[in-house]
């Protein structure tokens, strides 16, 4: 599959069926987020894939307490089997090597971004091998607040949780989607 076919069949989806991912698919999703860009700041990011039920359930039941009535929703993970939540370690002051040139907040958005990139390697890689993905944050806004939960998924201390993205098969076939362009407003100058 071609990069561009690929990013025109990528969605969310959120109907997983019972498959499994095996661990080489597993792998090869992790081998998609280690050829995302990074930045210093991202060099130590953490991974937690999370295949427990039990605590699949624990952080499903969490994201339904922040987002179910939002969305309507009795499940935000949708019976996804595997779960990827990046973790990462933001900063307060400035590293001495940028004092004075940007702010403690100029590098936790590079930070974001870089994690973004990975998050849609995941995606791109994903649609290639005939899985699914899905982004779900419900559960990453309990776990800023759920330390517990937080520690039992091996996010280390001293790191925040930045997103998080599901895994699995549909019963749904990927298709061509029309782009976003009416999304982004391009000014040439």
């Amino acid at each position: 599959m071609q990069l561009l076919e690929a990013m025109k069949k990528r969605t969310s989806l959120r109907d997983f069926t019972d498959y499994v991912p095996s661990a080489e698919e597993i792998d090869a999703i992790l081998e998609a987020i280690y050829y995302a860009p990074i930045v210093f700041m991202t060099k130590d990011t953490h991974i937690s894939v999370i295949t427990d039920k039990k605590i699949l359930a624990e952080l499903d039941a969490l994201g339904v307490s922040k987002y179910g009535k939002l969305l309507n929703a009795a499940s935000v993970l949708y019976g996804a089997p595997v779960y990827f939540v990046i973790s990462a370690k933001l900063l307060d002051e400035v590293p001495d090597m940028l004092e004075g040139i940007v702010t403690p907040e100029f590098c936790n958005r590079s930070t974001y971004w870089t994690i973004g990139t990975a998050v849609q390697n995941i995606q791109l890689r994903a649609v290639e091998l005939g899985l699914a993905t899905c982004p779900a944050n419900g559960p990453v806004v309990g776990l800023l607040e759920n330390k517990e939960l937080a520690r039992k998924i091996g996010i280390p201390e001293g790191y925040t949780p930045i997103t998080s993205i599901m895994l699995g098969k549909s019963n749904t076939e990927y298709k061509e989607r029309a782009n976003s362009k009416d999304n982004y407003h391009v000014k040439f100058i």
